[in-house]
């Protein structure tokens, strides 16, 4: 499992270390312009989700009974999106009117509490780039996948703050997400027309 980074060459070597020692999981994301490394020894399944994000646990999400507040659970998956966009270098963070992203749709499955001091990540994935739209599939687990302490889907819609409409996916985001995620790329041009 690899984090997504802009740097090619770091992915391609972090690519090597795994086939050549036979990690079954290495992931790394970047932080405050640094990389951090975390050998993680579990399988999981990289056919579904391929971008996995840390979360910190903080003093404000926990409820009176030491537990993550429900709503909480949202600005997980919203802080995944973000670090998502940020990875795969389609959002350089500079203006949020530039942050492209307006939820459509949002479900979410709570399926058990998240109690302080667990170490939390959310995987997550797009599963389809429609015209104006394109679904995520998300995943709140703890560090060896086999907890999950919820799922979710959202459906995004492409929307110009400036303008206040909707517009289609950029061919760079398309080019990018569909490459990452290996799916295919979505309407084309023909289709966008229709």
């Amino acid at each position: 499992m690899i984090f997504y980074h802009q740097n090619a060459f770091l992915g391609d070597f972090i690519e090597n270390i795994i086939h050549n020692n036979g990690w079954n999981v290495l992931f790394f994301y970047a932080h405050c312009h640094q990389i951090h490394l975390q050998t993680l020894w579990y399988n999981r399944n990289m056919s579904v989700f391929r971008f996995i994000c840390p979360i910190e646990i903080r003093y404000s999400d926990l409820d009176p009974q030491w537990h993550v507040n429900h709503a909480r659970f949202i600005s997980y998956l919203e802080q995944a999106r973000f670090r998502y966009v940020m990875d795969l270098g389609l959002f350089d963070g500079r203006s949020f009117l530039d942050f492209q992203f307006i939820i459509a749709d949002l479900h979410i499955a709570y399926l058990a509490p998240i109690h302080a001091g667990r170490p939390v990540y959310v995987a997550m994935r797009v599963t389809r780039l429609g015209n104006k739209s394109l679904d995520i599939t998300y995943r709140i687990e703890d560090e060896t996948g086999e907890q999950v302490f919820a799922t979710a889907e959202t459906v995004m819609v492409i929307y110009d703050y400036r303008t206040q409409q909707t517009r289609p996916i950029s061919d760079l985001w398309r080019e990018k997400i569909s490459a990452f995620e290996g799916i295919p790329p979505g309407p084309t041009p023909k289709d966008k027309k229709a």
